[in-house]
């Protein structure tokens, strides 16, 4: 099935993604371009600092810092696992007084995105006593990062995903129950959540595809 193809070659690239990262306490560069919020587009080599959420851009050994504040995305390839990396700024309104700007890396992206936030504290610092020191059997990049759904400007944790995203999924989409039962996907488990809103995604655009063909006779 080709929803199932696409989503596992996509749980392969977050792994090796996940792992990369996870593997190297040095700052590494990459490639990659940087959106202010001015439009302007900055381009160099890429360093993302996820434990100061700052994004650094070198050029000719100059290099420059910017923060959520000043950025609305940026991307950068890295070269040697063939992986592109696109981040966006997203505002997470904590409270009616309280928002914060953060760089969001995106898992997917449609009507509704899936995006994902790394934890501050490296999984490979035993001085931590990160949890994923503590227990070899946990996915590290599950433990490392946070998961987030995002739609209509508001991020969802995963953990509710099953109680505010599900229910909106399924009103707009009835063939989505269908498709969770005969797949049997879990609506807590991360990967099923991605599947499910890939597959929303993608009837969704088929939905929006028809009704143009329907609207232009």
């Amino acid at each position: 099935m080709k929803t199932i193809s696409i989503f596992s070659a996509f749980i392969f690239t977050l792994a090796v993604s996940a792992n990369a990262q996870l593997s190297n306490s040095t700052t590494d560069w990459y490639p990659g371009v940087i959106i202010l919020e001015n439009t302007e587009v900055v381009k160099g080599d890429i360093s993302y600092d996820y434990s100061h959420d700052i994004v650094m851009c070198k050029i000719d050994d100059v290099i420059k810092t910017f923060t959520p504040h000043q950025v609305t995305a940026f991307k950068y390839y890295e070269e040697s696992e063939n992986l592109f990396h696109d981040f966006v700024t997203l505002t997470n309104y904590i409270n009616p007084r309280y928002q914060q700007k953060a760089f969001y890396e995106v898992v997917l992206e449609g009507d509704i995105s899936y995006v994902r936030k790394r934890n501050k504290y490296p999984a490979y610092n035993a001085k931590e006593g990160y949890l994923a020191n503590r227990n070899k059997r946990l996915n590290q990049h599950k433990v490392c990062y946070e998961y987030f759904v995002h739609y209509e400007n508001e991020l969802i944790k995963s953990k509710s995903f099953k109680r505010e995203v599900l229910p909106i999924m399924q009103n707009k989409e009835r063939s989505l129950h269908t498709y969770m039962k005969k797949n049997q996907l879990r609506p807590y488990d991360i990967g099923d959540q991605i599947e499910l809103v890939e597959y929303f995604n993608l009837t969704s655009d088929m939905r929006e595809q028809t009704a143009k063909k329907i609207s232009l006779r």
